[in-house]
């Protein structure tokens, strides 16, 4: 898995902010970069000895038939891609009983850059690895090894790149390697770049050399380790971070990404390197953002989604039995949910599961108080009235609205900073807190509270105002955005008679160049099989750590465009096909994804999203379950004394309905209505009415 940094807010770690600004011409314009986790995608590639023999071509490969290396030896070591070759030289700069620092002897940037200017920001000091190296071995491990164990022994002899004839590592205590450079990413070209990758652990990387290693950039340590400089325990926080994936992939290898990363964001606070209160601020002010669905707002609010699973790690902590309960589930062989659950009746709370502890916790991120329900509203460790946790996003409503969706009543879901996440729905999990406001004096128990949820939710394709870009009107279809994606809508046209045919459609697309694709399909055998078309827009290329089912798809789209485009159908005259939109994602980082409108066969129009309607996703629709919950502090003034109100609302199971009166609130001064899916993206309906 990737570490990605990221400007800060106010915290150990944020959510991105603008780039700092020049002042004058002679101020280089870096940007002030945070770490972020960008998931679970480097955790997922297997060993390619194909792709790394390829890498490994016309390189100047050492082979050490000794395997040992001394402190100041040399040696080349495949980077994974994130080097301005695969394979890069290396010294052996430190080792101390249980772990070994290897730095890249080239630290620098493209010539011309400012980062160049300043020594320490590309220099790795000699006690800086001595540091590393101690805080690894009194502070991470120990702790690390009490409660999540210790790592699966590896010392190099089984190694991959020993059979394939490349360097390997032998160590016969099986020591952690640490590998430090400067990995080339978005931010080694542009300096201005408002993030970096600053850490990774990968299982490939493991097979390939049998050894225990974690990965680190080498960007500016002078100023990111340690407590007492300008971003403390950046890196030893991104040490303990990654080993505890390391450590979790041997406990649990598939484990789902919100409780192998809510593991390893609360192993950086048990090491002591302080609570995430930027990942925090913006969770809470996109609370909507899905606890179980990794990237649902895209990566432009991923720093959302490891706040809720920090967050959701910490709450487990705090009522469940400590660290040790976080052991356990890290420990536990089922995943996500299941895992969840099974680890409480393990623990002895066997009246608990997933959804009762989520729905404690949503109620915590909007009570945060002893006061009531018996310390199950609050935390323990964290206190979200610190203002470095910032403020829950709340939603405004009040009588006259009438009776609207949420989508039409609040729109798009936008980042604390200010970036549009794309996303109008609701996610799984993902919880809209609303609040009544403009209610007057009395009126209340002439009001109820009607809610209508989708019973059902298409988790593919779905039609949606179109974007503001030529060519596209009216409802267009759009992919959607999360990661691991593969959806699809399709359509049957006729070619029969025709003795040429040309497919066109107008479009919009903004996917992760490289990685993520959209493929226009055929097929001749009613869907069974689909074959990828191919025109001047369209590519083979993907970086070779890129998802294989992917990969297996090519030719598609990748990267940004828009206007009208044509594929020649003319080999498939004749008899009847169908024709398919299939948009498919890696594990991480997703962009914006893909419109599609006007599609059309010989310029007759077989699907325009709105009159015509000729496509459908392949997707069946998932039945949705909501809970809704209506809140009120308690309340007093010179007249009345109210203590704190807390109603489930019960509703009907096969229509998702529910109406209650608002009359046993009357007189309260906040009244809150707490609403979460089960699974999504879905919508839903919602009113202050008269009774």
């Amino acid at each position: 898995m990737f570490l990605l940094v990221m400007p800060m807010v106010g915290g150990v770690f944020s959510a991105m902010a603008a780039p700092c600004a020049a002042t004058t011409s002679d101020i280089p314009n870096i940007a002030d970069v945070v770490k972020k986790d960008i998931g679970p995608e480097i955790r997922s590639l297997q060993p390619d000895k194909a792709e790394v023999l390829a890498a490994a071509s016309g390189i100047s490969c050492r082979y050490v038939s000794a395997d040992f290396y001394e402190v100041g030896e040399k040696e080349e070591y495949y980077v994974n891609g994130y080097g301005l070759s695969d394979f890069i030289e290396f010294e052996k700069r430190g080792e101390g009983s249980m772990v070994e620092v290897w730095i890249a002897t080239d630290l620098s940037f493209p010539v011309g850059d400012p980062r160049n200017d300043d020594p320490d920001k590309i220099t790795i000091y000699d006690w800086q690895v001595e540091y590393i190296i101690s805080e690894y071995e009194n502070v991470i491990y120990p702790i690390e090894s009490q409660y999540f164990g210790t790592p699966n022994f590896h010392d190099g002899s089984n190694s991959l790149f020993e059979d394939w004839e490349l360097p390997f590592f032998n160590d016969d205590d099986g020591k952690l390697m640490i590998m430090v450079w400067n990995m080339i990413d978005d931010s080694y070209y542009d300096p201005t770049y408002p993030s970096y990758i600053v850490g990774y652990y990968s299982p490939a990387i493991e097979a390939y050399y049998d050894r225990n290693v974690i990965h680190l950039d080498s960007y500016d340590w002078t100023n990111r380790i340690g407590p007492d400089v300008s971003r403390p325990f950046v890196y030893e926080s991104t040490v303990a971070h990654e080993y505890q994936h390391l450590l979790h992939d041997d406990l649990d290898a598939d484990e789902v990404a919100f409780i192998n990363e809510g593991c390893s964001m609360y192993s950086e606070m048990l090491c002591g390197y302080g609570e995430p209160w930027g990942y925090i601020e913006q969770f809470l002010y996109t609370p909507d953002n899905s606890l179980t669905e990794w990237g649902d707002q895209g990566d432009i609010n991923i720093i959302a989604d490891y706040g809720a699973a920090a967050m959701f790690a910490i709450y487990l902590n705090d009522h469940f039995g400590g660290a040790g309960f976080i052991s356990a589930l890290a420990a536990n062989e089922a995943n996500g949910e299941e895992g969840l659950t099974a680890t409480l009746a393990a623990a002895g709370y066997g009246d608990w599961d997933f959804d009762r502890v989520f729905e404690a916790w949503k109620m915590a991120n909007l009570i945060h108080s002893d006061d009531f329900g018996d310390g199950w509203y609050n935390y323990v460790s964290i206190d979200l009235n610190d203002p470095r946790a910032g403020e829950l996003t709340t939603l405004k409503i009040k009588p006259g609205m009438g009776f609207v969706t949420q989508s039409y009543a609040f729109q798009y879901t936008w980042t604390q900073d200010g970036y549009n996440t794309g996303t109008y729905l609701l996610g799984p999990y993902g919880t809209d807190y609303l609040k009544i406001q403009g209610v007057r004096t009395g009126q209340l128990p002439k009001l109820s509270f009607e809610f209508d949820g989708n019973d059902y939710c298409d988790p593919g394709w779905k039609l949606t105002a179109a974007p503001a870009v030529p060519g596209l009107s009216g409802m267009a279809w759009y992919s959607g955005a999360s990661d691991l994606r593969d959806v699809s809508i399709f359509g049957t046209v006729d070619l029969s008679g025709m003795t040429d045919a040309t497919l066109t459609f107008d479009t919009y697309y903004e996917i992760e160049t490289a990685w993520d694709f959209g493929f226009v399909q055929i097929s001749t055998d009613g869907g069974n099989t689909w074959i990828s078309l191919e025109n001047e827009y369209t590519t083979y290329d993907i970086f070779f750590e890129g998802h294989p089912d992917i990969a297996a798809n090519l030719p598609g789209l990748t990267g940004s465009g828009s206007g009208n485009m044509a594929f020649d159908l003319t080999d498939y005259v004749g008899s009847e096909v169908n024709i398919a939109f299939r948009y498919m994602t890696d594990w991480a980082y997703t962009e914006l994804g893909w419109f599609v409108d006007n599609i059309a066969i010989n310029g007759l129009i077989v699907d325009d999203g709105d009159d015509i309607r000729s496509f459908v996703s392949m997707l069946p629709p998932v039945e949705v379950d909501f809970s809704v919950t209506i809140y009120a502090p308690a309340y007093s003034n010179d007249e009345i004394s109210l203590p704190y109100r807390m109603e489930k609302l019960d509703l009907a199971d096969d229509t998702e309905t529910v109406t209650v009166s608002l009359a046993d609130f009357s007189g309260y001064r906040d009244i809150y209505i707490i609403i979460s899916p089960d699974t999504g993206p879905t919508n839903y309906k919602f009113g202050l009415l008269k009774a």
